[in-house]
């Protein structure tokens, strides 16, 4: 997508972190956003901020876990501007999951998938056929993470590695029908958020230190959608370890013992993360 200016974006999460990121960089494109969270008075104020900028933005407010309500998003966002051209299926959090996984109750399972997974799911099958029926050129951005592409994310990487995949999937089936739909599966590592910032957890604390600005991310995705790239990556500090873990798949290995965590406490110490994962 070359021109920005006069295209609809519709941004889940967006009230905050990256979503709100997502909202005033497309905004600065010229392009009409349509916000949805279950934040109202987040929106509301996010939403007087574009307009008295003088942007074309409005709020809707939608849990993304809710078929119902991302489907009347959806039939929101059409009717009001006639097409949708970008849509961010961005909201999702971690929950409060920690430790071995059995040990999770199944309502934090429900939550977290329920969350970042149905979240995306719901997104793709209420606005997806919209945009094929556009017949123009339109973009799904799904959201997944770092930990959806290495091992060790617990619940919440679980989920990102379901996003990954269904992202993948998505792609491969618009390209192979030749449709003007394309997919794309963004994963971030540390942002510094309001949900990264609040954590007592030592490990996000640590890691909270060397993340970046959720503009960062916004620049980076505007970016993939002009070179039209799959996979949006907006660090590399984790790179070999996705490599790592690709060989270990290849040789019917054990996967890597090194944490997301782990590998990125080696990048700021300056010992790299092929040094962690020999150790």
């Amino acid at each position: 997508m070359e021109d920005f200016a006069g295209k609809v974006a519709v941004i889940t999460g967006a009230a905050s972190g990256m979503g709100r990121a997502y909202a005033r960089r497309f905004s600065a494109e010229g392009m009409s956003v349509v916000l949805a969270d279950i934040d109202a008075d987040g929106l509301d104020r996010l939403v007087s901020e574009l307009r008295e900028a003088g942007r074309d933005a409005s709020g809707v407010v939608a849990d993304v876990m809710d078929p119902e309500a991302v489907e009347a998003l959806a039939e929101t966002a059409f009717e009001r501007h006639g097409g949708v051209h970008v849509l961010s299926n961005n909201a999702g959090g971690s929950g409060d999951s920690r430790g071995p996984i059995w040990e999770s109750s199944l309502e934090q399972w429900e939550f977290v998938f329920g969350l970042n997974m149905y979240g995306v799911v719901n997104g793709i099958r209420s606005f997806v056929p919209r945009m094929i029926a556009m017949d123009e050129e339109a973009h799904v951005v799904n959201t997944s993470s770092m930990s959806g592409i290495v091992p060790g994310g617990l619940l919440y990487g679980a989920a990102k590695h379901a996003v990954v995949s269904i992202s993948e999937t998505l792609y491969l089936q618009l390209r192979r029908r030749n449709l003007k739909v394309h997919a794309h599966a963004l994963c971030p590592w540390f942002v510094k958020t309001s949900l990264t910032s609040r954590s007592d957890d030592p490990r996000a604390v640590s890691a909270y230190e060397g993340a970046i600005q959720p503009e960062d991310v916004a620049e980076a995705v505007v970016q993939a959608l002009r070179d039209n790239r799959f996979y949006i990556l907006p660090q590399h500090d984790l790179d070999e370890l996705i490599v790592a873990r690709a060989k270990n798949i290849v040789a019917e290995s054990e996967p890597a013992s090194l944490t997301p965590w782990e590998a990125s406490a080696s990048v700021r110490s300056g010992s790299g993360v092929s040094d962690a994962i020999r150790r």
